[in-house]
């Protein structure tokens, strides 16, 4: 069975670095962006993605995440499911929410236990709890 990957895009390296750690642990194939212009080029890849977890603030603002998205929408590529992994204001977090339609929200720092749970139940929508 091909294992399930999920592109981390955050800019904070230690805390991707230990998120890929704990996917790995998880049997996960990863890949890392710490940038808006890694994200488009892994998504627009030949890299097919599961997932994605999200930081909204790249260093460029929540907004030039947004921009991504939408230029993804206008080419016609699809996104997998987004999980929105942020540390950034509650407001601009919930405005996020309602923008990306994101699979779950999980506010920096989680314990690896709710990152755990988020992913599986993005990824694994018809699973039991």
């Amino acid at each position: 069975m091909k294992k399930q990957r999920v592109l981390v895009v955050d800019d904070d390296r230690a805390l991707a670095e230990a998120t890929i750690k704990l996917l790995h642990a998880m049997d996960y194939e990863t890949a890392l962006s710490d940038s808006i212009a890694a994200a488009e080029s892994q998504l627009t890849g030949d890299t097919h993605f599961d997932l994605v977890l999200l930081d909204l603030d790249l260093g460029a603002g929540a907004q030039a995440t947004y921009d991504l998205l939408d230029r993804l929408a206008t080419r016609q590529i699809a996104v997998p499911p987004i999980i929105i992994f942020s540390g950034t204001a509650g407001e601009e977090v919930a405005r996020a929410e309602n923008r990306i339609g994101s699979h779950a929200l999980l506010r920096k720092p989680c314990s690896a236990q709710t990152l755990m749970d988020a992913i599986e139940r993005s990824l694994n929508p018809n699973a039991k709890d």
